[in-house]
């Protein structure tokens, strides 16, 4: 009989380039300060030294915002595929994609937010707009911690693959990553010239092929 190692409970992390960034980048810099001033900023437990939106941008008329949420879509769909693809039968999957939240957060010097977990929904998403030239891994950057469900009590070479208590990945303009809400993720305290602006999602994502009810969660 054929050995067999599989991966249970695995933790997944997409990134995604959005080919129209730099087409749509200044508009929605424009919408972000147009906004500030007419609106009170969101504050929350978790954060310091930022300006954050109400939850509802994907509402907006405003056409780059619909461009981006196309694109928030198409990269939700993508990575829920590929969690799932051992219940996929075709390629011709019909998805549809619930974004329940989106919001923006603009940080100042200093800025940042603590570790911390979304809500009722399948993936979350951070999309980097502005992140200025000098963000690096250790300026600005998101960070995910170890599931709590995966430790690791011992030091030998059987669980060397679950060191590691923090996952810093650097910012890159006009990337998202995507990951599972149960993640704990924060961001570093930003120290730029450039006020870094972030776009931040949830969704659910339902397969429409049959009755539409199956909800597909990692």
């Amino acid at each position: 009989m054929k050995d067999i190692i599989d991966n249970f409970w695995p933790t997944f992390i997409g990134k995604f380039h959005n080919e129209q960034h730099e087409i749509i980048k200044k508009d929605l810099i424009c919408f972000i300060d147009e906004y500030i001033k007419l609106n009170k900023s969101r504050r929350s437990h978790e954060n310091h030294n930022l300006f954050e939106s109400k939850y509802d941008i994907h509402n907006s008329k405003n056409e780059n915002i619909k461009k981006l949420v196309f694109f928030f879509k198409q990269s939700f769909a993508k990575i829920a595929m590929h969690a799932n693809q051992k219940f996929v039968s075709t390629n011709k999957k019909k998805l549809s994609v619930n974004i329940h939240d989106m919001w923006f957060i603009k940080y100042e010097q200093g800025g940042f937010v603590l570790p911390h977990t979304h809500g009722m929904c399948s993936w979350c998403c951070v999309y980097y707009l502005q992140i200025g030239h000098d963000s690096n891994v250790e300026n600005g950057s998101t960070f995910f911690l170890r599931p709590s469900n995966y430790p690791r009590e011992t030091k030998d070479f059987g669980s060397k693959y679950n060191e590691g208590d923090i996952r810093k990945i650097a910012p890159t303009e006009g990337s998202m990553l995507i990951w599972p809400n149960n993640l704990s993720h924060g961001s570093l305290p930003y120290k730029g010239k450039t006020n870094r602006i972030i776009f931040s999602a949830n969704a659910t994502i339902y397969d429409t092929s049959d009755d539409g009810k199956v909800i597909l969660t990692p």
